[in-house]
């Protein structure tokens, strides 16, 4: 299992799945100071060929770690949320391009890319960007999650808010997705739980 905790939830991604916490790569972190904003993962799935860029916000009631004090977040509007994942989206897949325009310079890695897409395992963050690159441009193979923790179901802001994600990413290939705990796509390789 490969683990990762964002917003006070726990993500549990199976061995099918290759992650990186994209907000806090070394490459984000290298665009970000250009005025790019990131979305919070970007999970390439080996055995299916899938891409799926996750955006996390947790809306549920949790407790400051040191006082213990509760802290209650409320929902961003759905326009406005949709609004923000729209715009990370597009910034993520700039930097995408950027990336493996940067590789494409070298000759060894023109050399050694078409090995890159043939190796059914993980062998470092070439062969990640280039695989991503690859899934989502050769094969458009890709999935936006909006993982959405409510404190209590509200179908009716889900519902708006994937209407309006649609709307905002309806020039981009791919396949929304408003997701949580009980609610999400990847039921056989994704397990994600409360932080605690």
């Amino acid at each position: 299992m490969r683990s990762f905790l964002e917003s006070g939830l726990q993500f549990n991604f199976s061995r099918d799945w290759v992650v990186k916490k994209y907000d806090s790569h070394r490459y984000y972190r290298g665009l970000s100071g250009k005025g790019l904003k990131g979305i919070d993962f970007i999970a390439l799935n080996l055995k299916e060929n899938l891409v799926a860029f996750f955006e996390v916000k947790n809306y549920r009631t949790r407790f400051h770690q040191n006082t213990g004090e509760a802290i209650y977040p409320q929902p961003k509007p759905a326009t406005e949320l949709a609004q923000a994942l729209s715009e990370k989206v597009s910034d993520t897949l700039l930097a995408i391009d950027a990336i493996t325009t940067y590789y494409q310079k070298s000759f060894i890695y023109r050399w050694l890319r078409p090995l890159y897409l043939r190796l059914p395992f993980y062998i470092g963050d070439r062969f990640f960007w280039t695989k991503v690159e690859d899934c989502i441009y050769e094969h458009e193979n890709l999935a936006y999650v909006l993982w959405v923790e409510l404190q209590e179901k509200d179908g009716k802001y889900q519902d708006q808010l994937k209407e309006e994600t649609h709307r905002l990413l309806r020039n981009e290939f791919g396949v929304i997705y408003v997701a949580d705990i009980e609610d999400h796509p990847f039921t056989q390789s994704l397990k994600v739980h409360l932080e605690g």
